[in-house]
């Protein structure tokens, strides 16, 4: 149930045991170990994202990333920007100004007021005059989206890409209701 664009719903796990994230479609290692990788979440996270990148240096082709999830800190109507580019960007968002530094650490940009088009545009900091990349987006108080800046495949387009992973509270209402009804 793996998406690259959608959260899968909540595994129920045990925190007391060492937790691994297992490819199946990958041979043993050489000494007849399973291929997988230690997914590590601090016991202080009660609501952990595990988001799985390419690594083509580790035997199972991935690299794992455990992001707090928690909607009492992500809040709803916000962005988490993830910069995994090399260098630090600024990005605005309608009037808002805010650095996003390399190096993986989550940053949270909340805005105020109702569902609307907002613009938002993104500079490197070191050349901010000269946007990267410019858009309208639609701000929704009920969203919450959680977007990696990753470094851009296609020059003629923009050095700076987006993976974006939205989470709609109405849905995930709806779906709840369609369970406890099923119930």
């Amino acid at each position: 149930d793996l998406h690259p664009t959608k959260r899968t719903g909540p595994l129920p796990v045990k925190r007391s045991a060492a937790m691994f994230i297992r490819a199946l479609d990958k041979p043993a290692l050489p000494d007849n170990q399973p291929c997988q990788i230690a997914c590590n979440v601090p016991e202080s996270l009660t609501h952990p994202l595990i988001v799985l990148l390419p690594d083509d240096d580790h035997p199972t082709g991935l690299r794992i990333l455990v992001v707090d999830d928690n909607p009492a800190g992500f809040k709803w109507g916000s962005h988490r920007f993830i910069n995994t580019t090399p260098k630090p960007l600024l990005i605005r968002l309608e009037n808002r100004v805010v650095n996003i530094p390399s190096g993986w650490k989550p940053v949270d940009v909340s805005l105020e007021g109702g569902t609307r088009g907002i613009p938002v545009l993104i500079a490197l900091e070191e050349d901010s005059d000269k946007p990267l990349y410019s858009a309208v987006w639609e701000h929704n108080t009920d969203v919450r989206t959680l977007c990696f800046l990753v470094p851009g495949t296609d020059a003629r387009e923009s050095p700076v890409a987006f993976k974006s992973i939205p989470e709609d509270r109405l849905v995930l209402e709806f779906e709840a209701k369609a369970v406890r009804e099923q119930e």
